[in-house]
């Protein structure tokens, strides 16, 4: 599965349901390349500042065909990193329980 979201050029996803983080969205924006998502499935985090976002789907296949050849940047990856290691960090979440414990 890490060989198929590293290799991909687009890893779409999908969902219907906006219930908590998914970790599927976590794997792709630390493993892979573009990540196209549609607005449920970011939704209550702040991970859909670094993905591609839409909802009707008419847009949606416009937005693949238009990011399918497009190299992701170096500035797309470290804000990507930037963010992950700020909210999502192994550190932060063992702060966050400390504090919930507390």
């Amino acid at each position: 599965m890490n060989r198929l979201i590293t290799n991909a050029q687009i890893n779409l996803l999908y969902t219907e349901q906006a219930t908590g983080l998914k970790l599927k969205l976590l794997n792709v924006l630390y493993n892979g390349r573009h990540c196209i998502v549609n607005p449920k499935m970011a939704e209550g985090t702040s991970l859909g500042k670094i993905c591609l976002m839409e909802q009707n789907t008419t847009e949606l296949r416009k937005l693949i065909r238009s990011t399918f050849t497009v190299e992701i940047t170096k500035e797309e990856i470290e804000s990507r990193e930037y963010l992950l290691l700020k909210e999502y960090s192994n550190e932060v979440s063992y702060q966050t329980m400390i504090r919930h414990i507390n």
